[in-house]
């Protein structure tokens, strides 16, 4: 019994797991990057949401949280804008870090967010195209 006794506590402080050391080493961990496809449909909601406000700038607004006193689309609404879409990306990117399999569900949400945003541009310079805001080019449009 006594060799037994011996014989154990001689293997016990042998192994490498008295040292601290583990028989399997562990991989590094590596910090989630964001994929491809998420950050792609950041920049095309940043860049849709510059071209409504490009479309609006210095017009009637129709959204009363973008209205500046006179009722046009101004600085203030720029700053909104640029509040909301930093918000949104922010949420994403911390949600993403804690939870990196639901990036498709962010990247779908920016590439609707996107569309709706293109689709009121589209609306704006087509309400806008014959106000003489929107035409100021040089060249007359009906040269005689």
């Amino acid at each position: 019994m006594r060799k037994t006794l011996v014989f154990s506590l001689i293997l016990l402080l042998a192994s490498p797991a008295a040292y601290g050391e583990t028989l399997v080493t562990p991989r590094p961990l590596q910090p989630h990057t964001r994929g491809k496809w998420w950050k792609i449909s950041t920049l095309l909601l940043a860049a849709a949401t510059s071209v409504d406000a490009a479309s609006s700038w210095g017009h009637q607004e129709a959204n009363p949280l973008l209205r500046s006193g006179n009722g046009q689309f101004g600085g203030q609404a720029i700053a909104l804008k640029a509040l909301v879409l930093g918000g949104t990306v922010g949420a994403q990117y911390f949600l993403l870090k804690r939870h990196p399999k639901a990036e498709k569900y962010g990247t779908v949400t920016n590439m609707i967010l996107a569309s709706a945003l293109s689709a009121a541009a589209a609306s704006n310079y087509a309400r806008h195209s014959g106000s003489s805001a929107a035409n100021l080019s040089p060249i007359p449009s009906n040269p005689r």
